[in-house]
């Protein structure tokens, strides 16, 4: 792969990530190189612009990396959806691929590349034209974090009142998360455990599948609280509640 970079063809094998294959012909390349490839339409899956480095193989996909095709720009800030506001704390849905905050707390300008605390600084909590004029900015506080690759609800406070109460909670592991989802097949109330590790394989954080990946590793639990048959479409379907 390194050999020719502008013109590259390779094959996937079954249950690897893209960023995974891309690696294997060129260990070379950083896992944020690999990355950035496929996020600017460089890397192409069976003849098709693919733009997720995550994408689960089938095996045997041919994959190109063409250097040489036109970069492909997305508004990371399309993809961010406000799901609550008050007074008090703002909740949004992070998409993935964008980094919760600049890395550097002590700044107050906008990061090289965009972040969630920067676009709710230009739209949710926008300061007043004499504030702006006065070089002030938005009052957010960041008071927990997901990987730049994970996607999921965060919660920013708007005080410096909620931002110490919204604190106390995250450091105390108070702050329950409870996701719905629609899932083929029919399952029942169950509790899933599994192992978290900085490296699953590709990069990025994860579930390990084998026992030698990751090196530290973490239990994570998730309960099934509550499963209802559907039918859809497609045949049997299930509606689920998950709470982590």
């Amino acid at each position: 792969m390194s050999e020719t970079p502008n013109d590259t063809e390779l094959r996937g094998i079954a249950d690897e990530t893209l960023a995974a294959a891309l690696r294997r012909f060129a260990p070379e390349r950083s896992w944020n190189n690999v990355r950035a490839l496929c996020r600017s339409g460089k890397v192409f899956l069976d003849g098709e612009r693919e733009l997720d480095p995550a994408r689960r193989l089938r095996g045997g996909e041919r994959i190109e990396l063409r250097e040489s095709a036109p970069r492909v720009r997305r508004n990371e800030y399309a993809e961010l959806r406000v799901l609550h506001q008050d007074p008090h704390l703002v909740i949004v849905h992070k998409p993935p691929h964008v980094s919760t905050a600049p890395h550097d707390k002590s700044s107050h300008a906008p990061a090289a590349e965009p972040t969630v605390l920067d676009a709710l600084r230009q739209t949710v909590a926008k300061p007043s034209a004499a504030r702006r004029k006065a070089g002030a900015q938005a009052s957010l506080f960041v008071v927990h974090r997901l990987d730049k690759e994970t996607s999921g609800v965060m919660c920013f406070a708007r005080t410096k009142t909620s931002e110490r109460a919204l604190h106390e909670v995250f450091k105390r592991h108070q702050a329950q998360r409870e996701y719905v989802a629609v899932v083929q097949g029919v399952i029942g109330t169950q509790t899933i455990e599994s192992e978290l590790v900085r490296d699953r394989g590709d990069g990025l954080r994860g579930s390990a599948r084998d026992d030698t990946r990751g090196g530290h590793r973490q239990r994570a639990v998730t309960h099934i609280v509550h499963a209802e048959p559907l039918r859809g479409r497609h045949g049997m379907m299930t509606r689920v509640r998950l709470r982590l």
